[in-house]
């Protein structure tokens, strides 16, 4: 009895429901607290040594006892055959997890803090797979959270097409970062060559192939966050009008719906993403009191890091040293969808007088104009 009391922390009420329903022993309370003080059981008149408890408590916050709050952590004590108040738990957690109680009291995440040195420390690569059949690839600076490239086109997972978009911002910069961050699809298998091709002569701690990071997708954080504000903001509009496509049968995901679908949208889709990008580079970044990371202009912050008390860290690369990258990568193809089936497109846009579409409503009305030509022909 005394044990259930203690050890296991129930209640006296606890008890004598216990007590009725495994032993068949039906007391009532007042008498119950009878019998306990003829017996001398007590869990508060013999507490334990505090010096015990917060060796204990102390030991408890070395491990996943740090997320506990004073309740849970009172709970453990007597789980473990300390007597003890819940206030004492409470004094000793403020005390010996100072930092811990007032993250609780703000009821705040204790989140991975990431922070790096200046812009273009790292980029952070990564594709995007919900806006079938689009395949959008981008990168963004870890410093600043400036898009460095956002891309739609028929494909992201062909690694010489995102060789091609990597090695275009590096021309640009006229230098590479000293890290790039991305998961192990294929699709990273030439960013990876030239990167490390580019960090060869170097001796820092992030040269040659430290100069490439591989890692799951989901730890990638600072592109998949840029993902979900993506979504929220441009995606998902574009998520339902396919869906209404496909729920009117329009849209079967056959090859050739798919060629149609990026002849008519690809233009917007990549125009979409080119006003939102720079919106997003635009924008101001508010100070949070959580976060280690910077706070501010996003274009300012990429292009003058001095102001942040950083500097920038891009590596300079040499046109030879651009030359050297043959082979490894490919621009990404003017046309939208296959040839044919472009070339066919415009011949019929032509011959019939329909005009490209400015907006989602038109894309559709000549998607199902051209996809409706096509099954007659066939």
């Amino acid at each position: 009895m005394h044990d259930m009391l203690a050890v296991l922390g129930l209640q006296q009420k606890e008890v004598l429901v216990l007590l009725e329903q495994i032993h068949g022993i039906d007391i009532s309370e007042r008498h119950f607290r009878r019998i306990l003080n003829a017996l001398g059981l007590t869990r508060r008149k013999n507490p334990s040594d505090i010096i015990e408890v917060a060796t204990f408590v102390n030991g408890l916050l070395d491990f996943s006892g740090q997320k506990l709050g004073y309740r849970s952590m009172h709970l453990k004590c007597l789980l473990s055959g300390y007597s003890i108040s819940r206030e004492k738990i409470r004094v000793l957690l403020s005390i010996l997890d100072t930092e811990g109680v007032e993250f609780r009291k703000r009821k705040c995440l204790v989140r991975k803090r990431y922070a790096n040195c200046g812009s273009d420390e790292a980029w952070h690569l990564d594709s995007y797979d919900k806006l079938t059949p689009y395949g959008i690839n981008g990168c963004i600076d870890g410093f600043s959270r400036y898009i460095v490239w956002m891309e739609a086109s028929y494909t992201n997972s062909d690694p010489k097409v995102v060789g091609g978009y990597f090695l275009n911002a590096v021309s640009e910069r006229g230098g590479c970062p000293r890290t790039v961050r991305a998961d192990m699809g294929t699709e990273n298998g030439c960013v990876r060559r030239m990167q490390m091709q580019f960090r060869t002569n170097y001796t820092d701690g992030r040269a040659n192939e430290r100069s490439f990071i591989f890692g799951t997708s989901t730890a990638n954080t600072r592109i998949k966050s840029w993902w979900g504000i993506w979504r929220r903001q441009c995606a998902d509009f574009w998520i339902e009008v396919f869906h209404g496509l496909s729920e009117d049968g329009h849209f079967t995901g056959y090859p050739l719906d798919k060629e149609l679908i990026r002849f008519c949208f690809m233009k917007l889709i990549q125009g979409e993403l080119d006003d939102t990008v720079l919106a997003w580079n635009m924008h101001n970044i508010r100070r949070n009191r959580h976060s280690v990371s910077p706070y501010g202009r996003l274009f300012m912050m990429y292009n003058q890091p001095q102001v942040y008390e950083c500097a920038h860290r891009i590596i300079q690369v040499t046109p030879q040293a651009l030359k050297g990258c043959e082979g490894m990568y490919q621009e990404k193809d003017e046309l939208p969808c296959d040839k044919d089936v472009y070339n066919f497109c415009r011949y019929t846009m032509d011959e019939r007088g329909w005009q490209d579409p400015c907006d989602a409503k038109e894309a559709k009305e000549l998607y199902n104009k051209m996809r409706q030509t096509v099954v007659q022909l066939l």
